[in-house]
């Protein structure tokens, strides 16, 4: 796999690049993968590895995919592998085009960063895994598709302002199951005391 790289004097010192993936990575200092950014083929679907040159994948980061899927584009569908445990802020900013977003059984994803998926329009529905923690600040802003109820994670403990501004189709908030930190009323969400 890593056959053929070599590093972009103006990305950081030990990022490289994955010809055959077309990712940019970084090791991270837990000897774990951080994907930067992709430069690859854009098809139906986008599945992100979970592993690079043998090393485990797990966070995609900050602005690594933040604009790469305009509507005329393909790839309708990304993968995300149950190895990712953070993603990182902007990551997925802007991509109007694709209209799924799964995460792989037995996802380990515990942080959403800020504006993660600010702006992906086309994003009609989302099954967050279970055990994600943190939802940053306008995480899902403008994800204006998204609809019905949306169901929040059982793991929860942070959840940003503005998460979910102008998502206008949404018609409340569910959760998984109990939670010590949250709790829903009539679909509105509320801390645990309901103040």
């Amino acid at each position: 796999i890593l056959s053929g790289c070599a590093t972009d004097p103006q990305k950081k010192e030990n990022e490289t690049f994955a010809d055959e993936n077309k990712f940019s990575y970084t090791e991270k200092q837990d000897g774990t993968i951080r994907i930067d950014g992709y430069r690859g083929t854009k098809s139906n679907e986008l599945v992100i590895p979970s592993a690079i040159g043998g090393k485990t994948v797990s966070e995609i980061g900050s602005m690594a995919f933040a604009d790469a899927f305009g509507e005329d584009d393909a790839t309708e569908k990304i993968t995300i592998p149950a190895t990712v445990t953070e993603i990182g802020d902007h990551a997925f900013l802007n991509n109007s085009g694709f209209k799924q977003i799964v995460f792989e059984s037995g996802s380990r994803l515990e942080r959403i960063g800020y504006s993660a998926f600010f702006g992906c329009s086309g994003i009609t529905s989302i099954a967050l895994p279970s055990n994600v923690k943190v939802i940053g600040s306008m995480a899902f802003a403008d994800c204006s598709s998204l609809s019905g109820t949306f169901t929040l994670p059982t793991a929860m403990t942070d959840y940003g302002a503005s998460a979910f501004v102008g998502c206008d189709n949404l018609t409340g908030f569910a959760l998984a199951a109990s939670n010590p930190h949250y709790t829903v009323l009539n679909g509105v969400l509320y801390d645990a005391d309901n103040t």
